[in-house]
């Protein structure tokens, strides 16, 4: 390969990189800030997401999620603080990861909670006529926390009925959460340091050889 080329294909590669970067950082802040057209363009017509509350495409995921912020009562709100993308480029395809900081502001039997949870997202990303979009958008959960906001403690019997037992170590609180408000936590969430992230990572190791 002569210098020329390869000054190209660096070239390519960070025009390719910059492009990714852009969309993994767009879909959260359009997701926070209620842009949905701008949501969908970050993701391919076939688009898979896996989160703690969904696994299902990524066209329902932002149906879903423009019910959820219609319903949203005043003062509710969340918001995703995300990190610089790590990637891998092979061709068309590529893996990046971002590291999550997720705040929600919300109510548990009427008192003010703060849901934090910590997570990353292993994306499969495809470029296709010429644009990069996800593929694959699939979290991976490592510590969570739910706090009452009032500094004078929660009400006498408000987590009387908390019951962990049930939900993965890794974002416990934000599963208990989901039930509390009333909806139904995915049953196949992916957490960190176990066999369903070995696998993650092996397929989609995998899918970006072949590209």
């Amino acid at each position: 390969m002569s210098p020329a080329v390869s000054v190209d294909q660096r070239l390519q590669n960070m025009l390719d990189e910059h492009e990714i970067a852009g969309v993994l950082a767009r879909w959260a802040h359009a997701r926070d800030v209620a842009d949905w057209e701008t949501l969908a363009g970050c993701f391919h017509a076939d688009a898979m997401v896996q989160i703690s509350w969904i696994h299902d495409t990524a066209s329902e995921f932002i149906e879903r999620s423009r019910g959820l912020a219609a319903n949203r009562k005043p003062g509710m709100r969340s918001k995703h603080e995300i990190t610089g993308p790590n990637l891998r480029l092979n061709g068309d395809r590529a893996l990046g990861i971002i590291d999550v900081h997720l705040m929600m502001r919300s109510k548990v039997d009427d008192t003010e909670v703060d849901l934090q949870s910590w997570f990353h997202f292993f994306d499969r990303v495809e470029k296709r006529d010429g644009v990069w979009r996800i593929l694959n958008h699939t979290a991976v959960y490592e510590q969570d926390r739910l706090d009452v906001v009032d500094p004078r403690g929660a009400p006498d019997g408000l987590f009387d009925d908390m019951d962990l037992s049930g939900y993965p170590n890794s974002c416990k609180f934000q599963q208990y959460f989901q039930r509390k408000v009333g909806r139904r936590p995915s049953d196949n969430v992916v957490c960190i340091h176990t066999p369903e992230e070995t696998e993650l990572i092996r397929s989609g190791e995998a899918w970006l050889a072949e590209g």
